[in-house]
């Protein structure tokens, strides 16, 4: 039974949300340069901002009840599993991690660009909505990656567990035996002494 849970967060899993947020930062920059009224317009940024501050809020609270709920429902047997893997729990909780920073960063970015966004100007504005938007973009597919994490983490969980009920069952099976031809050697024996 030598598997053990992939706790790793490779460069794949980094690759691909932080670059899609990427893309969407820059693909905001350049679309804006094209609209007649562009990410400078108070009135079009302040309700974007709100909502990607929620967003940011939404994912965080997602992202610590799945943890929360994570750590409760796993079993004795695989968290145990889980800290002997090479990276531990703290490797199996990592993406969750920054997930959750890259949500608070979202939250925290967004607010601050709501109150200050009439004071930056124009080429400010357009680009801090732009990082905005990208830092929402990777935090939204990190979350979105986080699923399958997860699910990944309830397989592994499903699959140690039958194995180690099957295990206990051939022991328990092994040991009836034993104890069946110890029986039999005993009433063996018992019946060559007379």
């Amino acid at each position: 039974m030598g598997h053990q849970p992939d706790t790793r967060r490779g460069p794949d899993w980094l690759a691909a949300d932080l670059g899609l947020g990427l893309l969407a930062g820059v693909s905001l920059l350049v679309v804006d340069r094209f609209r007649p009224t562009g990410l400078d317009d108070w009135d079009a940024a302040h309700p974007y901002l709100l909502a990607l501050l929620g967003t940011g809020v939404a994912i965080l609270g997602a992202v610590l009840a799945v943890m929360a709920i994570m750590t409760a429902f796993l079993s004795a047997q695989y968290l145990a599993l889980l800290e002997r893997a090479s990276t531990g729990i703290v490797g199996a909780l990592r993406p969750y991690r920054y997930v959750a920073a890259q949500a608070t960063t979202l939250s925290t970015f967004s607010l601050l660009a709501t109150a200050l966004f009439k004071t930056l100007p124009q080429s400010v504005a357009v680009t801090v909505v732009a990082l905005i938007t990208g830092l929402a973009v990777w935090s939204l597919v990190g979350a979105c990656q986080l699923v399958q994490i997860t699910m990944n983490h309830i397989a592994d969980q499903r699959a140690w567990t039958g194995a180690l009920e099957a295990a206990k069952k051939q022991v328990a099976d092994e040991v009836r035996l034993l104890d069946s031809e110890n029986r039999d050697r005993k009433e063996s024996n018992g019946r060559d002494d007379d």
